[in-house]
């Protein structure tokens, strides 16, 4: 459906993504997305998340993923569908049937197993919060982080694909 978000002149305001870190090593993801359409037509949304990794010469590394929810603010169609594709899960927001325009608010929430790295004096959580999948501006991405444990770490970094550029600001903050 070409109908789906990604054109000219549409942007994504803001994006917020909040990680909790489960104990047993799960993660649960929520995401909010501002998008504006513009004066575009468009159906909704499609979120792209790899969870399939090349790991070596003989093993991938997968990221079982579970859609929790998805909602959208006043007037936003958030009937969604969850397609695999390849190394991706995709989350396909919006009504076949209707249009929208203008600027609207996505709430995804999710599951994801296996994203801890496990080393003998650490966990080390390893994940693409924003992806590389968008196809349209990020005016600005935050992402927070929180765990059953106090966090002693940080590494952000911000850009395309395989960018060590750091983040904006990144910091730690206790509970």
């Amino acid at each position: 459906g070409g109908a789906y978000a990604q054109g000219a002149g549409e942007r994504i305001d803001a994006y917020e993504v909040s990680i909790d870190i489960q104990g047993d090593g799960s993660i649960g993801v929520t995401e909010r997305i501002a998008y504006d359409f513009g004066s575009s037509e468009r159906h909704g949304i499609i979120r792209n998340i790899p969870v399939r990794f090349h790991y070596d010469d003989r093993h991938d590394r997968v990221y079982p993923l579970d859609v929790r929810s998805v909602d959208g603010s006043a007037g936003t169609p958030d009937q969604y569908e969850v397609n695999r594709s390849g190394n991706e899960i995709q989350i396909k927001v919006g009504d076949p049937d209707r249009t929208i325009t203008g600027r609207h608010v996505y709430t995804l929430s999710y599951r994801v197993e296996g994203a801890l790295n496990g080393f003998v004096d650490h966990d080390e959580l390893y994940w693409n919060a924003i992806g590389t999948e968008w196809g349209v501006p990020i005016d600005s991405a935050r992402v927070a982080v929180r765990g059953p444990t106090a966090l002693d770490r940080i590494a952000c970094f911000a850009g395309p694909l395989g960018s060590n550029r750091p983040c904006g600001t990144s910091d730690l903050q206790g509970e």
